[in-house]
């Protein structure tokens, strides 16, 4: 990928994430934030590596050293400037998207595939989570680590030097250090490695190598995961259950449905991701596979949802199937110009439908909204509240509760949401008064 390509690509990714969120920039913290978002103490941060990442024990537990770390550097590098965390995220989700178009074009893929697909990834509904909730930005972490440890793999691929591989494998593991949804990606990263060879021809013969990159994935992967399963003996893991089928599906659903599943268009994009299916077939044979790659890789990374079921760990998942529908649908336009102007006006289309419906969405994070201000209750008054919030933080948000008449435990939210809906104030009203979101956080 050449020079005045990684700058285009950047800057590009960068303006459209700005034009996304630029109206959530300066939201104060939201949730979460409120307490993962702070300096730690140097006992905190090594307890990270030893046991629970969260020492109020309120988050998913599991075993984050990576995540505390994170966390940590940039509440010091940015302190309590919210557009100083933003943008940074944003710049970070622009990285990501550049690595990955370098990859699709490494692939042998055709750069704009990689580049329309990052700008189509940044407009759907659920990827504003990883760059305007300050502490969802973790996500983009192991995605990072992602990238590298792809391109060390194909490194390796490629001239066998065995290095490549010793360097690609730690870097899958602190992905996994820093959010276990990133077991996906020892399935995806192999995958990925054998497709490059399989696209090559040169599968067969250099399929040694991809059974001694695994090898070491395993070297690495099993001490780590034990150490897990002994010191978090409580944290999440598989379940043999009906949501380990249907977890999965779930995601992959979430993720077809880039708009979000709130409105009809939810029915508009599983009609599209059937037409491209039928538009599959009708590819060269290499396109075809190059498509069929992201589309398995885009499956695959939907495993987490054998565990949880959330629409903010579709980061990866949405990535890879905006290059899979670009893919197929730039390559089945050919050369004809009408038919460019067709696919430019479908990802246009997505574009429009996607942007208001993630707006619609992020106002919920507003100061007045009832679903900011319910959660603000949660973090403050509620037996689950965050001890550990810092305390000017703490006071600022206790001043903004105060303003509604929040002021213990036992407020009652659902006769004062009713109320705000029987007197119409539903959606954003810009007066400094509270009101009811269309579209509640975390919605999918």
């Amino acid at each position: 990928m050449t020079g005045p390509r990684i700058a285009l690509s950047v800057a590009v990714f960068a303006a459209v994430g700005l034009s996304v969120g630029w109206r959530s920039l300066d939201y104060d913290w939201h949730w979460d934030d409120l307490h993962l978002i702070r300096s730690h103490s140097a006992v905190e941060l090594a307890r990270g590596f030893v046991s629970d990442w969260d020492p109020e024990g309120r988050e998913t537990k599991g075993l984050r050293p990576g995540t505390i770390l994170f966390n940590d550097a940039r509440a010091r590098i940015f302190g309590e400037s919210l557009r100083a965390h933003r943008v940074f995220l944003i710049l970070l989700f622009a990285a990501y998207l550049t690595a990955l178009s370098a990859i699709v074009e490494r692939l042998g893929g055709p750069w704009w595939a990689g580049f329309v697909g990052g700008v189509v990834t940044l407009c759907a509904k659920n990827s504003f989570y990883h760059f305007l909730w300050v502490s969802d930005g973790i996500h983009l972490v192991p995605a990072l680590l992602f990238t590298g440890a792809t391109f060390w793999l194909l490194d390796y691929l490629e001239r066998g030097r065995m290095i490549s591989a010793i360097v690609s494998a730690p870097l899958l593991l602190m992905a996994l250090a820093t959010r276990e949804d990133a077991l996906a990606l020892y399935a995806i990263v192999p995958l990925i490695g054998a497709a490059s060879l399989w696209f090559s021809g040169r599968l067969r013969e250099r399929v040694g190598r991809v059974i001694r990159f695994v090898g070491f994935l395993f070297i690495t992967f099993v001490p780590f995961w034990a150490w897990r399963v002994m010191a978090i003996p409580r944290a999440p893991n598989f379940r043999v259950n009906l949501g380990v089928l249907t977890g999965p599906l779930t995601l992959m659903d979430w993720t077809i449905c880039l708009s979000g599943q709130s409105e009809w268009w939810r029915w508009a994009f599983r009609a599209l991701f059937g037409l491209l299916l039928i538009g599959l077939f009708r590819l060269p044979r290499d396109t075809r596979r190059h498509s069929m790659l992201w589309l398995a890789a885009a499956a695959a990374a939907c495993l987490p949802g054998a565990v949880r079921t959330v629409p903010n760990l579709l980061l990866l998942p949405i990535s890879f199937y905006a290059i899979f529908c670009v893919l197929v649908a730039g390559s089945l336009a050919g050369s004809s110009n009408l038919r460019r102007g067709a696919a430019l006006a479908l990802c246009a289309a997505v574009m429009i439908v996607c942007i208001p419906a993630s707006r619609l969405e992020q106002v919920s994070m507003h100061a007045n909204s009832t679903g900011k201000i319910y959660r603000d209750w949660l973090a403050i008054y509620s037996p689950l509240r965050f001890s550990s919030t810092p305390p000017a933080r703490a006071a600022r948000v206790k001043a903004q509760l105060a303003r509604f008449g929040v002021l213990d435990d036992t407020f009652d939210f659902d006769a004062w949401q009713q109320e705000l809906r029987a007197r119409g104030r539903v959606g954003f009203i810009d007066d400094g008064g509270p009101f009811v979101p269309v579209r509640f956080f975390l919605t999918p």
